[in-house]
């Protein structure tokens, strides 16, 4: 037998219910889930149906246990009262004994009593208010023997077709009755010298025992469920972080991929680059025209750059990020991206606004770091903005110790699927893109300390907000 299926934990509604939660359609986090519910269930089902059975005998217990103490007490006053102690040792004579006879209407009359049994010490019966009843079960001899012995255990016990139906005065409809076996004590209170039987049907005493079993079982419950729901969540949340870290897991795996390839890729670029930079400076040694002479001169600049990039790039592959401190000017590492986009931006007539609050921060990164974030960015932001559009960008230090940079444009913006993937390796909305550039930025500014989120823009483009420690000591 399925053990989900008989407790109507099915494997379909569990998937569906973790998917509505985030969860991954992994086989392995719903099993987690799955079992976790069976089990966390069975347990709180077990151990509250334990606790409620206890807690809720020991309360009956301790109630029919008062309310024979009680009985007790009036009887063995009433007893000593009458001067009927010496009686109980007369045997049947004793039932014509005027003392006796007094006891015997009180209990006639005792409310709630529908049986009362008087027994000398020796268990003979000397009177009772159901004349027929001439025998003794095995149950009520063994509750007689206790009270002879000087014991009081009150039993509440619902009532058998037998009890209805061979003892006269049970009330109609009842379901529930309490007995009890009380026993006499002579004067000097050494010695049993007899013993009453009380059966009673109190409505009071019993409907307190009603309430108490409603109130602990519905207690029981709530409490069950309330502890259930709790573990519930808490396990869906460590589901949700386990989520978050195997992706993290998987996305640093990728990307190590990525930079061990890009590693090989940069070493095996320096030799040609080399080449393609000499080339360019044995040109400008020769009569180029005017004309020329500016974009070979622009060949010997870019490879200078790219080596220096490079260079940068295999120096901190090989370093441990955390034991490198360096400081970057925010200002003019914006500055010298947007050179590099400057003819770019020129061709398609795009402006930029450059918006300073106060005084240009430093941030702990390297420069080749920043550059090469705020290189994909501007390059994403160029290629999303139309001919003679505007890009924004502004920079500030923050209270915080965080400094922000924000670039904005008035492109088309970034549709909402392409959004929601946008930072996952090789997952990328441009036909020439390869989905890697967004991906190492925002990697680069968390390994710095910081962040980089994308949003659209309300009117508009998009926003790119980059977040970065800023040095320590800067106002």
């Amino acid at each position: 037998m399925n053990t989900s299926a008989a407790f109507g934990f099915n494997k379909p509604v569990l998937e569906n219910v973790a998917q509505k939660l985030g969860l991954p359609e992994s086989s392995h986090h719903v099993r987690l889930v799955r079992r976790f519910v069976i089990l966390s269930f069975i347990a709180i089902v077990a151990t509250n149906a334990t606790l409620g059975f206890f807690l809720s005998d020991y309360l009956t217990r301790q109630m029919s246990l008062q309310d024979a103490i009680e009985a007790s007490e009036s009887l063995n006053a009433l007893v000593h009262a009458e001067g009927a102690a010496p009686a109980f040792g007369e045997g049947f004579h004793a039932a014509e004994r005027p003392e006796m006879t007094a006891i015997f209407r009180y209990l006639q009359v005792l409310p709630d009593v529908y049986l009362a049994t008087v027994y000398r010490a020796d268990g003979t019966m000397i009177w009772s208010t159901d004349p027929t009843l001439n025998t003794l079960t095995e149950e009520r001899n063994l509750h007689l023997a206790a009270a002879l012995s000087g014991e009081l255990n009150p039993v509440v016990r619902p009532i058998s077709l037998e009890d209805s139906g061979s003892q006269s005065g049970v009330p109609d409809g009842t379901k529930t009755f309490v007995t009890f076996t009380v026993p006499i004590w002579s004067h000097d209170q050494t010695s049993v010298v007899g013993a009453i039987e009380i059966r009673k049907v109190p409505e009071t005493l019993l409907g307190s025992i009603d309430r108490v079993y409603y109130l602990t079982w519905t207690s029981e419950a709530w409490a069950g469920a309330l502890l259930f729901c709790c573990l519930l969540i808490v396990v869906l949340y460590t589901t949700r972080v386990l989520k978050r870290h195997e992706a993290k897991l998987m996305e640093r795996e990728r990307l190590a991929g990525i930079g061990e390839m890009a590693s090989s890729v940069a070493h095996g670029l320096r030799n040609p680059l080399a080449a393609i930079r000499s080339c360019a400076e044995l040109a400008l040694d020769d009569d180029l025209p005017e004309s020329a002479r500016g974009p070979v001169k622009d060949i010997v600049d870019q490879s200078d750059r790219l080596e220096s990039w490079i260079r940068s790039f295999l120096t901190s592959a090989l370093e441990d990020p955390v034991q490198v401190i360096s400081n970057a000017s925010v200002d003019h590492v914006i500055a010298k991206c947007l050179k590099n986009f400057k003819s770019q931006m020129e061709d398609r007539g795009i402006r930029v606004e450059f918006v300073k609050h106060g005084s240009s921060p430093l941030v702990t990164a390297r420069p080749a770091e920043l550059e090469q974030v705020l290189n994909s960015i501007l390059s994403n932001s160029i290629e999303a903005t139309e001919s003679g559009g505007t890009i924004k960008i502004s920079r500030a230090a923050q209270p915080d110790g965080q400094t922000h940079i924000l670039v904005e444009d008035n492109g088309s913006g970034i549709p909402t699927e392409i959004m929601r993937r946008l930072f996952r390796p090789f997952q990328t909305g441009k036909p020439t893109g390869l989905g890697v550039g967004l991906v190492l930025a925002r990697r680069v500014l968390e390994r710095l300390g910081g962040s980089l989120e994308l949003r659209n823009r309300k009117n508009r483009g998009v926003e790119v907000i980059c977040t970065i420690p800023t040095c320590d000591g800067f106002p």
